[in-house]
């Protein structure tokens, strides 16, 4: 059977008459004892414990998240250095190279994409030589560049290609 709770109202209208108050209050106090306490304590600790693993969890996962993130864009800045001191590199040997007209005046090669030299001896040494460009040297001065050339293009196609890459007029 259900425990009566004090019903408050009632008591509160007892003072009102005091010769009911005894009465009210006789029956009504002994309820006081039905309240239920809150005495979940150990309950909101375990609450407690759960969320802090949660956010424990949550915030080791946020750190990864922005340790990867921050990983990434290390990467893509490294990535966009060198492609600027690409640029800046090819940039100064194209402004060279556009400048010269004289058949022996000497021609400065461009580096990789990468970064790196051409291989020593691959590039020719002067406007002359690099207009007299064919076969497997043009071929493999292409390749070295990634100039997408397709095959069996015209030698004049295929110079005219490198010659625009490179600044070097023809």
């Amino acid at each position: 059977m259900a425990q009566l709770q004090p019903e408050w109202p009632i008591i509160t209208n007892a003072f009102t008459d005091l010769e009911h108050a005894g009465a009210v209050l006789r029956e009504q106090v002994p309820r006081i004892a039905n309240i239920p306490v809150p005495n979940n304590i150990a309950q909101i600790q375990a609450m407690l414990v759960a969320m802090e693993a949660r956010l424990a969890a949550s915030i080791t996962g946020v750190r990864n998240d922005v340790t990867q993130l921050q990983n990434g864009l290390n990467a893509r800045i490294d990535l966009l250095t060198q492609v600027v001191q690409v640029n800046e590199l090819n940039g100064r040997a194209r402004a060279v190279n556009a400048s010269v007209k004289d058949e022996l005046s000497p021609i400065t090669p461009l580096v990789r994409s990468n970064g790196d030299q051409l291989p020593p001896g691959l590039f020719p040494a002067t406007c002359g030589e690099f207009r007299a460009l064919n076969g497997q040297r043009l071929t493999d001065l292409l390749q070295q560049y990634n100039l997408n050339v397709p095959a069996g293009a015209p030698l004049a196609d295929r110079r005219r290609c490198l010659s625009q890459h490179c600044a070097v007029s023809l």
